[in-house]
C-alpha cells in the first residue's frame, strides 16, 4: 500500500515532474516510498522506504527506540491514554482525532505531544488539524 501511495505521488500528485522523492507515510506504523526517475526505489533487501524500523536515539528514555513505535498512530493513542482514566481509553486513532477535532482538551493535549515527535515536529497546526481530520476520515473503510 505505501509503495502504491509513493508511486501515485511520484506519477501523478504532488511530486510529478520531480526527479526523486521520498513519502512517509504515517497510519497504524510508519511506511513510505522512494523513488527515483526508474520508479519505486526497493533497496537490496527490499525495504528502502520501509521507515516503521529506522532505529533512532531517544534521549527521554536513552534506549534505542524505532520510527514505526513512536510516530504512528499507535503512538498518539498511547499518548492519548496515559492522560486519561481507564474507562475512557481509546482503542482506535481516529476516536482521539475525533475528540480533537471536537476541542477536547485531553485529545489537544496528546496531539500537541505527539506532533513533537520525531518525523512529525514540521507539521503545523493546520496540517496537524487535516491529518487528524483525514485518520478521523477513515473510520468506516
Amino acid at each position: 500500500m505505501n509503495l502504491f501511495t509513493g508511486l501515485c505521488e511520484f506519477k501523478m500528485g504532488n511530486a510529478k515532474g520531480s526527479s526523486s522523492s521520498a513519502f512517509l507515510i504515517i497510519g497504524t506504523g510508519t511506511g513510505g516510498c522512494l523513488c527515483d526517475e526508474k520508479g519505486v526505489i526497493y533497496g537490496k533487501d527490499g525495504y528502502a522506504g520501509e521507515f516503521h524500523n529506522l532505529s533512532f536515539m531517544n534521549f527521554k528514555t536513552g534506549k534505542i527506540d524505532q520510527q514505526g513505535n513512536y510516530s504512528s498512530m499507535t503512538a498518539l493513542i498511547e499518548i492519548y491514554n496515559n492522560k486519561i482514566t481507564s474507562e475512557d481509553k481509546a482503542i482506535y486513532g481516529n476516536e482521539v482525532c475525533d475528540k480533537y477535532l471536537k476541542g477536547d482538551k485531553t485529545a489537544k493535549e496528546a496531539m500537541e505531544e505527539y506532533q513533537k515527535k520525531p518525523g512529525l515536529s514540521k507539521l503545523s497546526k493546520k496540517s496537524l488539524k487535516a491529518y487528524a481530520k483525514a485518520i478521523w476520515a477513515t473510520k468506516d473503510l
